[in-house]
């Protein structure tokens, strides 16, 4: 291998530049531009130039349209072919939802999540096109038949959010496709759950003091000031002061957690006030207009009002719950088993009339289905005054119909049946439910019921119908891959926001979706060989 000598005198390698490296150094010049987010035009950037020739001398550095073009183009069609090679043959269940760029450019993105993991499909610049439920309709039915024909899954089910697009889209799919499971994204629905709670006057009138507290602290810093140095001597363990959060709309725990925090703080808040309330109040009559100086004495009221705090507490108390369904239903993996716990558990802390039906109006029963296919609920959970045996077999027959068209043999109830008492090989020890546990418990995580149930299913092809005693593997193992939300959409949309920025308004959107798979793709393998490191855990509920 040649060198070459740096000019302090070191000697670099000079590697033999063929076609196939050169393509390699592209590609990888790609993957580092996408995963940290470096703008493409930085290639033909001089300095950049010289740093690559310097330390890779004989280097070939693509230009930005090279990168942002064929290389891109190229590595997404890699990219592409090893996500199919990775969920060939397996069920897919479709997320969707619209998002506004910073261009002001309207898009529609559509994802899909196999076992428990999710990769984009398409991204549709909505540009001159009605932003309809029947436009919505026609992309989801345009990126099926890509999940088909490109990635060889099978569709099971289709996710929005409850716009009136997303509301027309699902039910004009539920009249095409009978076999399709049409949901609204319960990790919005759960988000929604806080804004209706802040709807009533009494914890709305609490909510509206608290933030007015937290803005105006954090809009004086002299008073932000007095209030660190309060935390620091009412807690000498804390080494730095902690800032009061104020709610943002894309984050959909931050009401809770703004409260949370302005409750924990309480006491620090309550001696700065008693403290330093003739200067809090000089620094409010200091202000121009004369509702800005009366906003400063309604705070430092606010704060001396013991009432007030008792009332943060209930709310927060009110919250707590809220936010930690949220965090579950917003997960990739959440099950349709997952709402149907979470909902109830909701219903038992709140002890309400009424539980909220699922947006689509039809879709209760495979709930319910999902829960009694979880072997380690079964039908246990549910009172039987309300839902008997027979009920459940009933909904599992006509789901068995509306999924594979047919009915089943009469073997099929005699295995639900077994599988109710949890007797032959469906008992818990015939299924391995203490292994499975003992082993997601060693991993931090939670048992992999549809992997349960694939190795009770004793069919070589996943899709075959299987009308007698198999049949009750092969709807369990359908209805439990169902992923009930459409949080990950969300998630490709903030990563949008990182990759079309406003020094980067002029990427067309195919570039954006193209460079945020490069990322995600890089991402997943780096986690898969353990090389990403542990990220804190920001927020403990």
């Amino acid at each position: 291998m040649k060198t070459s000598t740096t000019a302090q005198g070191a000697e670099l390698p000079q590697w033999n530049w063929t076609a196939a490296l050169r393509g390699e150094f592209a590609d990888s010049v790609l993957d580092l531009f996408a995963v940290c987010g470096i703008p493409f035009n930085v290639a033909d950037n001089v300095e950049f130039e010289d740093f690559i020739l310097r330390w890779i001398p004989g280097a070939d550095i693509p230009d930005r349209r090279a990168l942002a073009g064929s290389i891109l183009t190229g590595a997404v069609q890699k990219i592409e072919e090893a996500t199919t090679a990775r969920v060939a043959g397996k069920f897919a269940t479709g997320q969707s939802d619209g998002w506004r760029n910073i261009a002001k450019t309207d898009v529609i993105t559509s994802m899909m999540s196999v076992d428990r993991e999710v990769f984009p499909i398409s991204t549709h610049n909505m540009k001159g096109k009605p932003k309809t439920g029947i436009e919505h309709y026609k992309i989801i039915e345009a990126d099926m038949e890509k999940m088909r024909s490109a990635f060889h899954v099978h569709p099971i089910a289709w996710v929005t959010d409850d716009g009136p697009d997303g509301k027309c889209a699902r039910r004009l799919l539920r009249e095409k496709y009978a076999w399709l499971v049409t949901l609204v994204c319960w990790g919005h629905q759960s988000s929604l759950l806080a804004g209706d709670y802040l709807t009533f006057p009494l914890y709305s009138s609490t909510v509206n003091d608290a933030l007015e507290v937290v803005r105006w602290f954090n809009n004086h810093s002299l008073a932000l000031e007095l209030f660190h140095q309060a935390q620091l001597w009412t807690n000498p363990e804390r080494r730095s002061p902690l800032a009061l959060i104020l709610p943002a709309l894309t984050r959909w725990t931050t009401h809770f957690q703004a409260a949370s925090r302005l409750c924990a703080l309480g006491p620090a808040m309550r001696a700065c006030v008693m403290r330093n309330g003739d200067k809090l109040l000089e620094i409010g009559e200091n202000s121009q207009t004369e509702s800005s100086r009366a906003t400063a004495r309604n705070v430092i009221k606010t704060v001396e009002n013991a009432d007030f705090w008792k009332r943060l507490d209930r709310v927060e108390a009110h919250l707590k719950p809220i936010a930690i369904a949220t965090n579950i239903l917003q997960t990739p993996h959440t099950r349709l088993d997952h709402v149907l716990g979470t909902l109830a558990n909701l219903y038992r802390i709140y002890d309400s009339d009424s539980v909220e039906e699922d947006g689509s109006g039809t879709e209760q029963a495979e709930f319910i289905l999902a829960t009694f296919f979880n072997p380690y609920i079964r039908g246990y959970c549910f009172n039987r005054e309300s839902l008997s045996g027979a009920d459940l077999f009933d909904m599992a027959i006509q789901a068995f119909k509306r999924f594979f068209g047919c009915d089943p043999d009469p073997d099929f109830t005699d295995a639900l049946l077994a599988y109710s008492q949890g007797k032959e090989e469906f008992s818990d020890a015939r299924m391995m439910l203490e292994s499975h546990q003992k082993l997601a418990e060693t991993r931090g995580t939670s048992p992999e019921v549809v992997q349960i149930w694939k190795l009770v299913d004793r069919s070589n092809d996943s899709y075959e119908i299987c009308r007698g005693r198999n049949g009750i593997a092969k709807l369990a193992i359908r209805i439990l891959s169902i992923t009930a939300n459409s949080a990950d959409v969300e998630r490709l949309f903030s990563l949008f926001g990182l990759i079309h920025t406003k020094r980067r308004n002029r990427l067309h959107t195919t570039t954006v979706h193209n460079t945020a798979v490069v990322r995600m793709s890089r991402l997943r393998e780096h986690a898969d060989a353990g090389r990403l490191p542990h990220r804190r855990l920001k927020r403990k509920l």
